[in-house]
């Protein structure tokens, strides 16, 4: 992003108190070791954030809670007691991690990072999706990708977009191939079940260089069409 529209928008988000967390672990709870990554949804005036918890005494690397707003603007939370998502198949046997979410019509629709195994034992993420009708009780449809291509080593969820374009209702997410590159690819689905995804062909923003813990950002679009340079 150009530096002067960066400098556009950050003279528009304040720290609320400093910076001071909204959450934060406690013992005896299962986020008594880690509270963070949330996704932030508004129903009924009020924030509802869904974040990734850990517990300290197990090997878990995730489990999905649900924080709601007190009252509208009070930027004070109470946290659900036990988590809405955890681990239940094998697909995500060492955890649930790192929710998007979104609503369409009356669904809300969660993708998340299901962490299992692979075919040779590694553990390995995948795109998984869930929904709701009142982001408490969810019902899982468990990963919507395959291995394969430029994201066989693995996918992990970015956002949908609320409304369809050109007929398909639209996924941005994150692959990483047999080198270690990571991407971000395109999906679409014209269902209204919202389950049943598939992956544009050529259509994907290309990191250059391995993994995703790089200063400096430079994305390639492979459509044979424009490159595209993030700084």
């Amino acid at each position: 992003m150009p530096f002067k529209y960066w400098s556009l928008l950050t003279k528009t988000i304040s720290r609320h108190k400093n910076g001071r967390p909204l959450l934060k672990p406690k013992s005896g709870t299962f986020y008594s070791r880690a509270i963070y990554n949330p996704a932030a949804i508004t129903n009924e005036n009020r924030a509802h954030l869904l974040f990734r918890a850990e517990k300290s005494w197990d090997n878990c690397t995730g489990r999905i809670g649900l924080a709601v707003e007190t009252r509208p603007l009070s930027y004070k939370f109470s946290i659900f007691s036990k988590p809405i998502l955890w681990p239940e198949f094998d697909y995500e046997c060492f955890g649930c991690e790192d929710p998007r979410i979104t609503k369409i019509r009356s669904t809300y629709i969660m993708t998340y990072t299901g962490f299992g195994k692979a075919r040779n034992g590694r553990r390995f993420p995948r795109v998984c999706l869930a929904t709701s009708k009142d982001l408490k009780k969810w019902e899982k449809h468990g990963p919507i990708f395959d291995e394969k291509d430029w994201y066989a080593r693995g996918t992990k969820p970015g956002g949908i977009v609320p409304h369809k374009l050109n007929g398909s209702y639209i996924m941005h997410f994150s692959g990483e191939n047999s080198g270690g590159k990571v991407a971000i690819g395109l999906a679409s689905s014209r269902g209204e079940n919202f389950y049943k995804w598939r992956i544009k062909k050529n259509r994907r923003l290309r990191q250059q260089g391995r993994g995703t813990g790089t200063n400096r950002h430079n994305i390639r679009q492979q459509d044979n069409s424009n490159i595209q340079r993030m700084e």
